[in-house]
């Protein structure tokens, strides 16, 4: 049960961080886009 525990705690650690990165991600390019296309 211990190693079943351990691994849906780090899938969901590792879907987290990579939903936050794709989040960040999201934005910056935005912002960038944003400041790029000044018409």
């Amino acid at each position: 049960m211990d190693a079943i525990e351990l691994l849906v705690y780090a899938l969901i650690g590792v879907i987290g961080t990579l939903g936050l990165a794709a989040v960040i991600g999201y934005k910056v390019a935005d912002h960038l886009d944003k400041k790029h296309h000044t018409d």
